[in-house]
């Protein structure tokens, strides 16, 4: 379907989403070419994103809606192809969705992220954005990355009672470099994200947080729908007030 605004881009994603999690509810996994919804947040100084060049061996396409921080990425690898919808009303962080096969989309991402000279960062580079840690941006950017994996933990159990996770290996997935750190820096982190989830254990997720006690570990409770729904939410309002969206068109 088309895009033009936010409003259609927030009516398409939706509706990807819905039809991911009521698969995943019926059948237990998803359907032929079906994939779950990405969200790439990386850091930018570029101010047009048509001047990034061109990851080699891929082809780029950039469409623009008739909203002007929200473009249309259209990327062709021999055979294979994607679509990428940027957000850049936050000129400093940008949101880059797609509902393509990670396949394609992780690597491509690492290559437009990663190319020398193209004015893009992954969130966690440099490392001093996640070891220093002193503004309130940055705990809540890191709250926003917990969260959503988090979210995509509880999609993936639906049908379980409960879900034990353990913190770090949450830090491992979304800190490129965290095997490298150091261990002084490491626990910095560690406490970080165990005060997170301590806010949000007597906050907004009470219901459904649980320390496990004797060991580095949580449960999520009860319903895993209705969970991963409250993780939804405090992302959307996230976003709204961090003004990286703005879904009325």
């Amino acid at each position: 379907m088309p895009i033009n605004n936010r409003k259609e881009l927030s009516d398409h994603l939706e509706f990807v989403m819905s039809s991911s999690q009521k698969r995943l509810e019926e059948e237990g996994e998803l359907g032929y070419k079906q994939n779950l919804l990405k969200t790439y947040l990386v850091e930018s100084s570029m101010s047009d994103i048509r001047n990034i060049i061109s990851p080699e061996g891929y082809n780029l396409q950039i469409q623009q809606t008739n909203d002007k921080t929200l473009q249309i990425l259209k990327v062709q690898k021999n055979s294979k192809t994607a679509t990428f919808y940027v957000d850049t009303v936050n000129p400093r962080y940008w949101l880059i969705h797609t509902v393509d096969s990670y396949e394609f989309t992780n690597p491509f991402i690492q290559k437009y992220v990663s190319s020398v000279m193209n004015g893009l960062d992954h969130l966690w580079l440099p490392t001093n954005f996640m070891i220093e840690l002193s503004k309130k941006d940055d705990t809540s950017l890191i709250a926003l990355y917990i969260l959503r994996e988090l979210a995509y933990l509880a999609l993936h159990n639906l049908h379980n009672e409960t879900v034990e996770f353990d913190p770090d290996d949450i830090l491992k997935r979304i800190h490129p470099i965290w095997e490298n750190i150091h261990e002084t820096k490491k626990k910095k982190l560690q406490n970080r994200v165990k005060d997170i989830l301590q806010s949000y254990k007597k906050e907004q997720l009470n219901d459904h947080l649980i320390k496990v006690n004797g060991k580095n570990s949580w449960q999520i409770t009860k319903s895993m729908k209705a969970f991963r729904d409250r993780c939804d939410k405090i992302i959307e309002d996230f976003v709204a007030q961090k003004r990286l969206g703005d879904f009325n068109g």
